[in-house]
C-alpha cells in the first residue's frame, strides 16, 4: 500500500515551492543520493532500479514536502502571501486556486514586468494575485503602499469595461464613514456620499413610469491591495473584481471566461497620499478556470430588521430574507424588499458566528464603521429583489459556521 501511495505520488505533478525543493536537496545529501540524478529519473522506468536508499530518500523528502506545503500554505505563485490580505488559514482556498494560462499580454511601461500568478474566488467575486517587476535594477520603497490609479476587467460578451480610478475602491470609499461623527445627521450624509463615490456601479435598463428590469449589471473593482513589499525590486499585490449581471433572472458572471485584465499607472503611497507615479498600462488576457471553493445556503423566507443608521438598539424592517450564501470571502443575502425598506436607513449588522462562538462580521456599530472585519460591500437590486455582498478580511471556514445574524434575527446553517 505504501508503495503504491508512493508510486501515485511520483506520478503527480506537483507544484514544488522552492523552499522545500532545498529541504529534499538536503535530504537526499544526507543519504548520499544524486539530487540531479533522482531529479531526471522518472518512476516507472528509472525508480525501481535505483535501490533502497534512493526511495527511502524519496519517501524522508516527500514527508518533508507534505509538512512543508502544510505550514507554509503553498507558498507557489504567491499564494503563501495572502497574509496580507486575509487572516486566517489561507490554505482552505488553496484548492480552488489556479495559475492561469495567458494567451497574450501587452504593456507601455518601461520598466515594469506586471504578470499574474494567480487567480481564485467564487463565480460573484475574484482575487488576482499580480506580482510586478522592476527592470531598471531598482528597488521599490518598503515605507509605500503601492496601488495601480486605474484597473479595468472585460469579460467576453462584455461591451464596456468595468473598473475602478484614482485609487477609489468600494471598501476605499466604505472607509469613508469612518471618519464619521457621531451625530445621525452627518453619519447618514456621509453614508450616502461613500454609495456615490463606491466603485460599485449598478446599471439598470427599462422604459416606461415604473420600468420592467431586463437587465441589471454590478461591476466591482479596487485598484490592488498591497501583500508584499519587501524593498526589494519585485512587490505583490491583489485585485479584487466583482462581477454579476442579471437579465431575465438569469445571472452570469466572469467565472470561466476569457477576461482581459487593464492596469493602468502605479502610484506609490505614504499615509494615504500620492508620493510617486509610473505611468504605463498593462493588458493581460485569461480565463478565469479556478475551481469551486466551499459555501454553505440557506432559504429561511424569513422577515428580518436591521439596526438603525448609528443606533444599535432601534430596528427598522428591512425585508423578506430569501437565500444566504456563506463562502470563505463574503456572505451574501439576498432578500425582497418593498420601496419603504428600500428607503430605510440601516446599517449592514450582518455577521456569522463560528462553532467555537467566534463572530466574524459587523457584530456592532464600531464594527461596521471602522471596517475591522471587512473589506467592504456592495449589492444588486431588480424588481423589488436585492442582493447584497459583505466581503470579509478574516477568511471563513465554513465547515464550522454554526449561525449567520442579520440584525436580531438569526439562521441556523
Amino acid at each position: 500500500m505504501r508503495d503504491k501511495r508512493l508510486k501515485e505520488m511520483f506520478e503527480q505533478e506537483l507544484e514544488i515551492p522552492d523552499v522545500v525543493q532545498e529541504k529534499m536537496r538536503e535530504v537526499y545529501r544526507q543519504v548520499g543520493a544524486d539530487m540531479d540524478k533522482v531529479e531526471k529519473a522518472s518512476y516507472r522506468n528509472d525508480i525501481s532500479r535505483m535501490g533502497t536508499r534512493y526511495v527511502k530518500a524519496a519517501s524522508i523528502a516527500l514527508v518533508a514536502l507534505m509538512v512543508t506545503t502544510t505550514v507554509h500554505a503553498a507558498t507557489g505563485g504567491g499564494f503563501g502571501k495572502l497574509s496580507g490580505l486575509f487572516r486566517g488559514d489561507v490554505s482552505q482556498i488553496q484548492s480552488s486556486s489556479v495559475t492561469p494560462e495567458v494567451s497574450s499580454e501587452k504593456s507601455t511601461f518601461k520598466n515594469l514586468k506586471v504578470s499574474v500568478e494567480r487567480v481564485f474566488g467564487t463565480e460573484e467575486l475574484s482575487y488576482i494575485v499580480l506580482r510586478v517587476k522592476r527592470t531598471d535594477g531598482k528597488t521599490f520603497d518598503k515605507n509605500m503602499d503601492y496601488r495601480f490609479s486605474q484597473v479595468g476587467m472585460k469579460g467576453e460578451s462584455d461591451g464596456d469595461w468595468a473598473g475602478s480610478a484614482e485609487g477609489e475602491s468600494a471598501a476605499d470609499s466604505n472607509n469613508l464613514i469612518s471618519q464619521a461623527d457621531t451625530k445621525e445627521e452627518k453619519d447618514t450624509n456621509e453614508k450616502e456620499d461613500a454609495k456615490e463615490c463606491s466603485s460599485a456601479v449598478s446599471i439598470t435598463v427599462g422604459g416606461g413610469e415604473k420600468p420592467k428590469v431586463e437587465s441589471v449589471e454590478n461591476n466591482y473593482t479596487d485598484t490592488g491591495i498591497m501583500i508584499e513589499n519587501n524593498g526589494t525590486d519585485e512587490i505583490r499585490l491583489a485585485v479584487v473584481c466583482g462581477y454579476e449581471q442579471v437579465m431575465d433572472g438569469v445571472s452570469r458572471y466572469h467565472k470561466g471566461e476569457k477576461c482581459r485584465l487593464r492596469l493602468s499607472g502605479l502610484c506609490g503611497d505614504v499615509d494615504g497620499e500620492e508620493k510617486t507615479r509610473i505611468d504605463g498600462t498593462a493588458e493581460t488576457e485569461f480565463v478565469m478556470d479556478y475551481g469551486d471553493c466551499q459555501k454553505k445556503v440557506c432559504e429561511p423566507g424569513k422577515k428580518i430588521r436591521l439596526p438603525k443608521l448609528n443606533s444599535e438598539t432601534k430596528y427598522l424592517s428591512a425585508g423578506k430574507l430569501d437565500r444566504v450564501t456563506v463562502t470563505p470571502y463574503f456572505i451574501r443575502y439576498e432578500r425582497t424588499m418593498t420601496e419603504k425598506q428600500f428607503d430605510n436607513k440601516t446599517w449592514d449588522q450582518v455577521y456569522v458566528e463560528m462553532e467555537d462562538g467566534t463572530r466574524i462580521g459587523y457584530p456592532t456599530l464600531n464594527s461596521w464603521l471602522e471596517q475591522e472585519n471587512g473589506r467592504g460591500g456592495y449589492g444588486i437590486g431588480t424588481d423589488g429583489k436585492h442582493n447584497d455582498y459583505l466581503m470579509f478580511v478574516d477568511l471563513i471556514d465554513v465547515e464550522h459556521v454554526k449561525a449567520v445574524y442579520f440584525g436580531n434575527t438569526r439562521i441556523d446553517m
